[in-house]
């Protein structure tokens, strides 16, 4: 009960964008899971039109509500699907940014994937301390792969 009472103490503007991040989280883990990529890629991976102007929802709001939404699904999102959703969730509110995914080789030899979301150089989603030993795929751009 006390996480019912918790999210009815938010602003509004914090309950909806929590709320929406918990359903696209939910969404995209499904969609990632069980579609097919060529599907999956034409939809998802195209970012929001970015709002011409910011909605005065700011990219902290949006990191965190995809963060704290991200705690209440069944096995945790992964890095890709939280990327995909705050690229979204930050076009819509004006906000522009770039995903980039990586690859690395692990200790075991295996080939490791990790994605993140940059906005002006600096990264909003998928920080991690070891993140320059993956090797950046090609750029999928602002707007579409």
């Amino acid at each position: 009960m006390s996480r019912l009472r918790k999210y009815m103490r938010l602003d509004p503007v914090d309950r909806r964008l929590l709320f929406q991040a918990w359903v696209r989280l939910a969404v995209v883990r499904f969609v990632l899971h069980f579609l097919p990529f060529r599907w999956t890629k034409e939809r998802l991976f195209r970012a929001c039109p970015v709002a011409a102007s910011p909605s005065g929802v700011s990219e902290y709001q949006i990191i965190r509500a995809v963060d704290v939404a991200s705690r209440y699904l069944f096995r945790r999102g992964t890095c890709l699907t939280r990327a995909i959703v705050a690229r979204r969730l930050l076009g819509c509110h004006g906000h522009a940014s770039e995903l980039r995914i990586g690859v690395a080789r692990g200790d075991s030899g295996a080939l490791e994937a990790h994605a993140w979301l940059v906005r002006d150089g600096r990264i909003l989603v998928g920080r991690l301390p070891d993140l320059e030993r993956y090797k950046e795929l090609p750029s999928l751009g602002r707007h579409s792969i």
